[in-house]
């Protein structure tokens, strides 16, 4: 799955993003060794991914036990002021 969300094509990257924000929800304690992926992506070219990301990324807070999202915790927050990502009104 986490190799299908840098494919070139728009449905498979979309669907194992799903996947994984589904599988983040339920077992977030799976995905937590691949959080520095997730991150990566909050950089991502494509408006969704940087979505999924940044809801498999809340998610996995809940077992972020190396305290990983503290270094990220402005960029992560910064998207709410971004009018492309969030909301600015």
């Amino acid at each position: 799955m986490l190799k299908g969300i840098s494919s070139s094509k728009a449905t498979v990257r979309y669907g194992c993003a799903k996947v994984l924000m589904d599988l983040s929800e339920k077992c977030p304690e799976k995905l937590y060794p691949h959080i520095g992926d997730f991150i990566l992506l909050l950089g991502s070219e494509y408006r969704i991914l940087t979505w999924n990301a940044m809801a498999i990324i809340a998610n996995l807070t809940r077992v972020d036990r190396d305290r990983k999202f503290d270094a990220i915790f402005d960029q992560y927050y910064g998207f709410l002021n971004n009018e492309y990502y969030g909301y600015c009104g």
